[in-house]
This record gives structure tokens, sequence and C-alpha cells, in this order.
């Protein structure tokens, strides 16, 4: 009886899981097979971001110690723990030398730094609208161009150094690459330069990158008054 119960229970499982599939299909397919195609990449992504395993597992941990703590304080101090260890691990790796894993971290870190704040603020907008939520969204913006920021000027001088030419030569310091890496994100003039191929394609994806956070997201983040709760 007991493994009927339990087959049977597998069985429901499954099939509501594919009930909710195809519901959210239905849903879907009335805007078209591109919408659900990207909404599909965007859900890939976001089962592969780190971010919201973390959050998930944090929450569990807080539940044991604290029962009545809210989903929302739980994720939020999740967040912010994240935020500080990845801040703080990307300025060890650029004062360690190359190397081919540290280079694959920064990189997912680097997209998944972007995918996070465009899913939960412009693809899945918060029901939460009060001034404290406002101005903490427009605190993740900044991070978050630091951020980018910073895994540039790793890649761009360290992580993917030998693959770059500059104009007048390397680069003296990371400083140097640093304030390269400022001027490329808001387009302002610098004394370095880089001439070959790659290095302006890596240019050009920081400039893309720039501008999806300072031109699109960023006229939604501007803190706007409202009421204290």
């Amino acid at each position: 009886m007991k493994k009927t119960s339990t087959h049977t229970k597998i069985i429901n499982t499954i099939a509501e899981v594919f009930d909710k599939l195809s519901e959210e299909y239905k849903k879907r397919s009335e805007y078209g097979f591109i919408y659900i195609i990207f909404s599909g990449v965007v859900n890939l992504l976001w089962l592969i971001n780190f971010v919201e395993w973390f959050k998930f597992i944090f929450y569990q941990l807080c539940k044991f110690i604290m029962k009545d703590i809210s989903r929302k304080a739980a994720y939020n101090w999740a967040i912010d723990i994240f935020v500080v260890v990845k801040f703080v691990f990307l300025i060890l790796f650029m004062l360690m030398p190359d190397n081919a894993i540290i280079l694959k971290i920064v990189i997912y870190l680097l997209i998944m730094n972007v995918f996070t704040y465009f899913y939960h603020h412009v693809w899945r907008k918060p029901s939460d609208s009060c001034s404290h939520w406002q101005t903490r969204r427009f605190a993740n913006l900044m991070l978050a161009i630091v951020f980018n920021i910073l895994c540039y000027t790793y890649l761009l001088g360290n992580g993917l150094a030998r693959y770059i030419l500059w104009e007048n030569g390397t680069p003296a310091s990371l400083y140097s690459v640093l304030q390269y890496s400022i001027s490329n994100t808001f387009l302002l003039s610098s004394s370095l330069s880089v001439v070959n191929a790659f290095g302006l394609y890596l240019q050009t994806s920081q400039q893309i990158v720039s501008f999806i956070f300072l031109v699109i997201i960023l006229s939604q983040s501007i803190p706007k008054p409202a009421k204290e709760d």
C-alpha cells in the first residue's frame, strides 16, 4: 500500500508540473514564439544563477534560527551577503596571477551581474514600491555598475590582458586600467586606447552593458518620492 501510495504521489506531482508548464505555455503563446524563446532563455539563466540558490538556502537556514523570519528579509540579507562576498573575491582575483578558472568565474559573475538586475527590475518588476525599496534598488544599481567596472578592469588588466594590444604599450599599473574601464563605462576620453580587434570587441561589450545599466535600467531605478511605511 505504501509503495502504491508513494508511486501515486510521484505521478500526481509530475502531472501537476506538466499541467503548470502547459498552462504557462498557453499564457506565453499568446505573445508569439519569439517571446516564448526569449522567456525560455531567461528562465534558463535564472536556474543557473548562483545567487538565486544562495537566497533559497539562506532562507531555509534562517528558518531554523528564526521561525518567524520573512522570506523578503532573508532574501535581502542573502543578496547583501552575496554582493559583499563577490566584491571581496573579485578584488582578490585582481591581485592574483592570471588563472583560467578565475577568468571563467569572473565572466560568469559579470554575466549574472547584468542578468540579475535585469531579471528582478525589468523582467519581473517588484510589487513593493515603498521609498525604502526604491532606494535599495537604486543602491543595488550603483553597486552593479561598480562591479561591472571592476570585472572589466580584471579582464583588461589581468584575465585577458595577453590578448589585448594597447596603443602606447601595456599600461603601467592596474590602476591605469581601472581608469580606462571607468572612462569606457561612461564613454569618456582616456589616455589609454586598445588597437587590436579583440580589445575593441571587449571595449564594445562593456559599452553595451553600460548602455543597459545607464539608459534602460537607470530610468526605472531612480528613487521617487513616496510615503514612508
